[in-house]
């Protein structure tokens, strides 16, 4: 049997383009071989066709993009792990651009919703960012938040 490895300590930027149950990210991110130290997440203002068009996605996306973001930060911390992050533009790949020359990752970790309910913006998202960052992708799918009985 082969000695189990250890997490690698590198800077990983997650792009969080869907909601996504905060201990199924944490989780994920450990599978992954991703150290929980050097974690920052990136959440676009991304929308539905429809707000983009009529209204601009920053409009109707922010209030989402925040509560996507805030959530993860909070199931992070949760588990003790300190991480950082930031709203990001309305294009999934600028967001990681704009990220990418500021926090310099090692790595990319995008949180997308699983094929066959992947939104417009996410159908080629993983193979573009391969394409266009000298980075190595990971792809995570997102499982939807769990809801939180109340006693």
């Amino acid at each position: 049997m082969e000695p189990a490895t250890s997490p690698t300590a590198k800077r990983v930027l997650v792009l969080l383009t869907a909601d996504c149950d905060g201990e199924h990210l944490v989780r994920e991110l450990a599978a992954h071989g991703h150290d929980h130290r050097g974690i920052r997440i990136v959440a676009p203002l991304v929308g539905s066709r429809l707000s983009h068009f009529i209204f601009g996605d920053e409009h109707a996306s922010r209030p989402a993009a925040e509560h996507r973001l805030a959530a993860a930060i909070e199931a992070f911390a949760l588990n003790g792990i300190d991480v950082t992050g930031a709203t990001g533009d309305s294009s999934p790949l600028q967001a990681l651009d704009d990220e990418i020359a500021t926090y310099h990752p090692d790595e990319l970790a995008i949180v997308v919703h699983p094929i066959g309910g992947r939104e417009w913006f996410e159908k080629h998202l993983p193979e573009e960012a391969m394409a266009t960052f000298d980075l190595p992708v990971s792809i995570i799918d997102a499982v939807p938040i769990a809801v939180r009985e109340t006693a």
